[in-house]
């Protein structure tokens, strides 16, 4: 049977928050309102060469099975909802929230917070251009954060570039 109820004795185990930065001109400032916003306990990666090696760093200090990833180009909304849980009853996978663009203000994955299923991070080993979406995954359509990727010219071009390539990369696998 299936207790679809919250019942005093299951309480929700809140995941871990990581903040991952690796010299960006903001990392400190949105580091700083993180802490603020969320109100508990955020841990922190810095510095790791690659990316993928930045979340498997990531996913080893977690002591959670999913853990929200935090960019240090994000600035998070005060509504942010801290005690989302995964759908422990589906097939483990990774959960991206949606980010404003500042520059035309869509809402969409990019740049959003991520709840990375800790075990599939520790097994992914080849990405492609995406890591995220070299594994399961699912949208979930909450605003997150604002995505301040467009700070110096040369994270802005390095930011569009990377996701052009990867929808070039998309569509033309389809």
């Amino acid at each position: 049977y299936i207790i679809k109820q919250k019942d005093a004795f299951l309480p929700p185990k809140l995941l871990d928050i990581i903040y991952i930065s690796n010299g960006e001109p903001q990392a400190e400032q949105w580091y700083e309102h993180l802490v603020n916003v969320c109100g508990r306990k955020v841990k922190r990666v810095q510095n790791v060469n690659g990316r993928s090696q930045a979340y498997k760093a990531a996913a080893a200090l977690s002591d959670t099975e999913w853990f929200f990833a935090v960019f240090a180009k994000l600035e998070v909304v005060d509504a942010f909802d801290w005690t989302w849980q995964p759908d422990w009853l589906q097939e483990p996978k990774h959960y991206i929230f949606s980010s404003r663009n500042p520059v035309n203000g869509l809402e969409y994955g990019h740049m959003g917070v991520i709840a990375y299923n800790k075990q599939l991070v520790l097994e992914t080993n080849e990405s492609g251009l995406d890591f995220t979406l070299s594994k399961a995954h699912a949208v979930v359509p909450i605003l997150s954060a604002i995505a301040h990727y467009n700070t110096t010219p040369e994270l802005t071009w390095r930011t569009a570039f990377r996701e052009v390539i990867k929808l070039v990369d998309r569509k033309s696998t389809r």
